[in-house]
């Protein structure tokens, strides 16, 4: 895309797009024009855009405006625009701020430290341009999900729900080998019984009473 430098705006200014100076056919890019607010100013489908300095002042919201201000110019080529339908279009928005003041620059003359000092007041513009492509790829879709499925151990799963259900008697010998069946109550009960039998075989070894506690005598 093309933009002029803003030292060359006078009464009107032009942006021209690739669609003129590649010399593509009419069905080539759109270019939409949009204020700051969204609305559509024009719509250019190959060629030149002009836009004068007070169409610009107006679609900033800045109509009539006497003092320093800045408006920006940001252009994005994309593919994803509503109006292109997927093909690409360069989307312009124009907007603007008030600057409190003018813009300086300070310019060094000499090496004894000479300088230069301008102070700039009016309407600035500038350009910012930037853009991005969105496409579906099939061999990409497919290799995240192939990562996917990996990490998330899913062949194992499968794996082991077939071998545990769909192989009859061979799937029973492996469940039981897999699965260990418990009583719980049972095995409470032989958890208890097993503290009652070391409380009561500590006490019979235990010849030694200390401060109310068991001791074995070496």
């Amino acid at each position: 895309m093309n933009v002029p430098d803003s030292s060359q705006f006078a009464a009107k200014f032009e942006l021209k797009t690739q669609s003129e100076t590649r010399k593509l056919p009419s069905n080539a890019m759109k270019t939409i024009v949009k204020s700051s607010s969204g609305k559509t100013i024009k719509t250019v489908n190959n060629g030149v855009v002009t836009v004068t300095v007070a169409e610009a002042l107006d679609a900033a919201g800045m109509s009539g405006a006497k003092d320093d201000a800045d408006i920006s110019f940001r252009m994005e080529v994309s593919n994803t625009h509503a109006e292109g339908g997927g093909a690409s279009v360069c989307e312009i928005t124009i907007s603007g701020t008030r600057a409190a003041m003018g813009w300086g620059d300070v310019a060094a003359l000499d090496v004894f430290g000479s300088s230069r000092s301008r102070v700039y007041r009016g309407i600035r513009f500038k350009f910012f341009t930037t853009g991005g492509y969105s496409f579906f790829q099939l061999d990409q879709f497919i290799y995240l999900l192939t990562i996917t499925i990996s990490w998330l151990a899913i062949p194992g799963m499968l794996f082991f729900s077939f071998t545990t259900n769909s192989l009859g008697t061979l799937s029973e010998v492996i469940s039981g080998f897999v699965y260990e069946k418990i009583d719980m109550a049972a095995e409470v009960s032989g958890v208890s019984a097993r503290s009652l039998a070391y409380s009561y075989a500590q006490e019979d070894l235990s010849d030694i009473q200390q401060e109310e506690a068991l001791c074995i005598s070496h």
